[in-house]
């Protein structure tokens, strides 16, 4: 364990953004003239992998400002298991719905991917359970 210590400690919050998904006000329906895919957490794998196979299309005007980019990490924040998916590929146009939350590392401190591998490890799910609380996070 004392070669943990000789790493520097980070929130996260000091290395990315994080948002929520999109608020959709109502259910979300297919819409076969859709142009936005909607990323839901049914769509997140028992492996921590998106499933793209079965994603909901819709029209959203407002959307830009939420599409997702390549790298970009999606977070299940509802459930026992607060896992995480990584974006591995240019999916645009793409946005997440609530209650997935997307965090996006904007640092060269930490590669994406092994900050996902991370969050679902044993440690840092005990690391979000330790600033959760209730239904807001506090990184």
């Amino acid at each position: 364990m004392a070669i943990l210590k000789s790493y520097e400690k980070v929130k996260l919050k000091n290395i990315a953004s994080i948002r929520t998904g999109y608020p959709f006000r109502t259910k979300i329906e297919r819409n076969p003239e859709g142009t936005v895919g909607v990323i839901q957490m049914k769509d997140i794998d028992d492996y921590n992998r998106l499933d793209l196979s079965d994603v909901y299309k819709v029209q959203l005007d407002d959307a830009e400002k939420h599409l997702l980019h390549q790298h970009d990490i999606l977070f299940c924040s509802r459930g026992v298991s607060k896992t995480t998916a990584l974006v591995t590929e240019n999916i645009k146009p793409f946005v997440a719905a609530l209650p997935l939350m997307v965090i996006r590392v904007e640092s060269n401190k930490v590669d994406p991917a092994y900050l996902v591998c991370y969050l679902n490890q044993p440690y840092g799910q005990y690391q979000i359970s330790r600033v959760s609380e209730g239904t807001s996070l506090s990184w």
